[in-house]
């Protein structure tokens, strides 16, 4: 399931990157691989070929050494699960989350 405020989650992570802790990050990465997988997994029951579980597999890989990473590296996987995240819920038809704190 894709979790409401997830890419507002990436997004703010991804700017904030070297004040965030790496086990923020890694539960984050790990929320958004299973999102990514989960969506590809649904979309791909009706006939659907979807690429975004290599981008899950990437995840998955990048966060077992995510110690050992630059930050930018993290960043710019953050900003590529939200990417993809946000693709696969317009494929899967669901409201866009709203990326301002006001609405809430």
């Amino acid at each position: 399931m894709i979790r409401d405020g997830i890419i507002r989650d990436l997004l703010k992570c991804a700017n904030e990157i070297s004040v965030t802790s790496i086990d923020e990050k890694r539960a984050l990465l790990i929320e958004a691989s299973l999102s990514i997988r989960w969506a590809s997994n649904l979309i791909s029951l009706s006939g659907i070929q979807v690429r975004e579980t290599d981008i899950a597999d990437g995840i998955d890989e990048f966060v077992t050494a995510l110690e050992f990473r630059y930050n930018d590296e993290t960043s710019d996987i953050m900003l590529e699960a939200t990417g993809a995240i946000r693709l696969l819920r317009l494929m899967l038809g669901l409201k866009q989350e709203r990326l301002d704190q006001s609405d809430q």
